[in-house]
């Protein structure tokens, strides 16, 4: 006999609640990231790319799987950029969750044509969206050989990282009163 008998009839009724009220079983309330400022999330890119500047050192040696966390801080590096680019034009959180990791996407969004991102960029987070590079250098070693190069996800980076830090500093420094 089950030690708390009503144990199901509590996740039952939490389930109906969760129905009810619109939210999936997964739902969250918040979920992380909801209460993160842009500026939140721009401190947290810039932390990912210093890792990602770490790790890319040569000494590290050439082999894909030795390269995988460089390659992953950088695409994560990546994808915050975007994240606050979308959030600096009036995105939500929830909205930037919806992308879902797919870099094309979020570099279709207004906040990011804004920053006037560079062809080569634009077609860069395309062929990583198009090669799974998330999901290739998060679980699959043995194919980190076939994703950018990390001189080449260095240059998105560092155009993203820029032109985001650029773009957040005009919309968030102080205008001069008086003039």
């Amino acid at each position: 006999m089950d030690k708390w008998p009503f144990r199901e009839s509590a996740r039952n009724f939490a389930r109906l609640y969760r129905k009810a009220k619109g939210m999936n079983d997964l739902s969250l309330d918040p979920r992380p990231g909801d209460n993160a400022s842009p500026q939140d999330v721009l401190v947290l890119a810039n932390q990912y790319a210093l890792a990602f500047k770490t790790l890319n050192d040569p000494h590290h040696g050439k082999a894909g799987f030795m390269r995988a966390p460089a390659g992953l801080c950088v695409i994560h590096a990546i994808e915050l950029y975007l994240s606050v680019a979308i959030r600096l034009c009036g995105g939500t959180p929830s909205e930037v969750r919806k992308y879902q990791h797919n870099l094309a996407d979020m570099a279709a969004h207004e906040g990011v044509t804004l920053l006037g991102l560079r062809k080569k960029t634009s077609e860069h987070l395309a062929t990583m969206r198009q090669q799974n590079e998330y999901v290739v250098v998060r679980y699959g070693p043995e194919m980190c050989n076939a994703r950018s190069e990390l001189t080449q996800l260095e240059a998105t980076l560092n155009e993203l990282a820029c032109k985001v830090g650029t773009r957040f500093d005009a919309l968030t420094s102080p205008t001069p009163s008086g003039s």
